[in-house]
């Protein structure tokens, strides 16, 4: 089957498996053996196949007709197989990721609503300051995710597996870091829930990022650093951020608000984003300033690209050094899940430049959710996947044939050469264009968003 976007196709149907995982979830074992036969029904069909052609291209009169209609009837085989793979594949992988598969997972072990224990486990990131002004006064708090290795309760061991959210007042020293292994106290609880319903869930919402428990701790919480003996090297990505940092506040008198904003909209640094501070952004909708997203990687995509295209880099050289680099800008900017999405998005459209090869919006749109779902389906149900995606679809969908209608209102006489413009004509269009494209862009937008919100 010649499919133009064969990669769009699979991640509808990936996503449709997602879906079922998340209203019919199943044992996760007889999924992935469907899903296992399905892959191997499909490998078999392909096979079965590609001998059947070679043999109708050598043959000839009725054996090469019925070849033929052989080769017909398995790629038809082939094409339901991996429709079921696919399906099949997404159920499985979202089964997988949120049902119990260990008798040591926390979900197992906690099963009163609230416990005292003492964790042991390694440092996913390193901690994120949270500041919270109220009249009283403000209010400081870290916030760290662990994965647990093994946890206390009345000086008793018990090995232990999940990730677990900890929010601390308490001060930890820069020997805190990403990859630390770390022994803190404190009672375990299932984060609360919605105070009202229709409101904001944390529960639904830490639970979506494969975290079941948060840690509460006090002033009287001790932690301490279980591989003094030999730490492991502070991360590449903390180091890249305290350098822009600094840079950023170079030749400025002191630390203010503006400096704060400054590193929140292009390094990601949520610290600044207080009440006060962010209220004036969220009432006039502009809070996705400070994510870092599509915005943020297309600007550093074309910075890097048009700097390399300068020094005269070849264009199949380009992709290659761009590529990682964007990587790392999302890596440094604390892999946010916008970032993520608008990178591999990036990242595909740029290897297709990079290699000559025709570039198809949607194909790309697709292949960058297949890969993000195949990754962690969870990223489905969550609002800024669903925007991101819908928002991009659509533009591709339906911005060009609005162009379309759009270009003939402002396109001169066809038949009137370029060189003939006067230049107020060539001012015009160019402004009439720019006014054009931004109307139709913020159009669309709006149109294919509005459902969801």
């Amino acid at each position: 089957l010649n499919m133009r976007r064969p990669l769009l196709f699979a991640a509808l149907l990936y996503a449709a498996g997602v879906l079922l995982g998340e209203m019919r979830p199943q044992s996760p074992f007889i999924l992935l053996a469907i899903a296992v036969t399905a892959g191997l029904a499909c490998f078999g069909c392909w096979w079965v196949v590609g001998v059947a052609g070679a043999l109708a291209t050598h043959r000839a009169n009725l054996f090469a007709q019925s070849t033929g209609l052989g080769v017909l009837l398995g790629a038809r085989l082939q094409f339901g197989f991996a429709v079921v793979l696919l399906v099949f594949a997404g159920w499985t992988n979202h089964v997988f990721h949120t049902a119990i598969l260990s008798p040591l997972d926390l979900r197992q072990l906690i099963q009163g609503e609230a416990e005292i224990i003492t964790l042991r486990g390694q440092m996913v990131n390193t901690p994120l300051q949270r500041i919270t002004r109220r009249e009283s006064g403000s209010t400081e708090r870290l916030l760290v995710m662990i994965d647990a290795e093994s946890i206390g309760r009345d000086d008793q061991w018990q090995t232990a597996g999940g990730r677990v959210m900890v929010a601390t007042t308490n001060r930890l020293d820069a020997g805190y870091y990403a990859g630390r292994r770390v022994e803190v106290d404190g009672v375990i609880a299932r984060p609360s829930g919605p105070m009202a319903p229709d409101l904001f869930d944390y529960r639904q919402y830490l639970m979506r990022r494969g975290i079941h428990f948060e840690l509460r701790t006090d002033e009287f919480t001790q932690w301490s650093l279980l591989d003094t003996n030999a730490p492991p090297s502070r991360p590449l990505v903390d180091r890249f951020r305290q350098w822009s940092t600094n840079n950023l506040a170079r030749g400025l008198p002191e630390q203010d608000e503006a400096l704060e904003l400054l590193w929140a909209m292009s390094l990601g640094w949520r610290t600044a984003l207080t009440g006060e501070v962010k209220e004036p952004f969220m009432r006039s909708g502009t809070m996705h300033l400070f994510a870092i997203s599509g915005l943020h990687i297309g600007m550093v995509a074309a910075i890097l690209i048009g700097l390399l295209r300068v020094l005269r880099v070849p264009r199949h050289r380009v992709g290659l050094a761009a590529i990682p680099l964007l990587w790392f800008y999302t890596a440094a900017t604390g892999w946010q899940p916008s970032a993520v999405r608008a990178t591999i998005m990036i990242s595909v459209i740029l290897m297709g430049w990079t290699l000559k090869r025709p570039v198809d919006l949607l194909n790309s749109v697709g292949a960058a959710a297949f890969i993000i779902l195949l990754w962690d389906p969870q990223q489905m149900f969550q609002t800024s996947f669903q925007l991101s995606f819908t928002v991009v679809f659509g533009l591709a969908l339906i911005l060009p044939p609005l162009m379309d209608r759009l270009r003939p209102w402002i396109s001169p006489d066809p038949m009137l050469p370029r060189a003939l413009w006067s230049w107020w004509r060539r001012a015009a269009m160019t402004v009439a264009c720019w006014l054009v494209n931004g109307i139709a862009v913020s159009l669309t937008a709006w149109l294919v968003s509005a459902p969801l919100i």
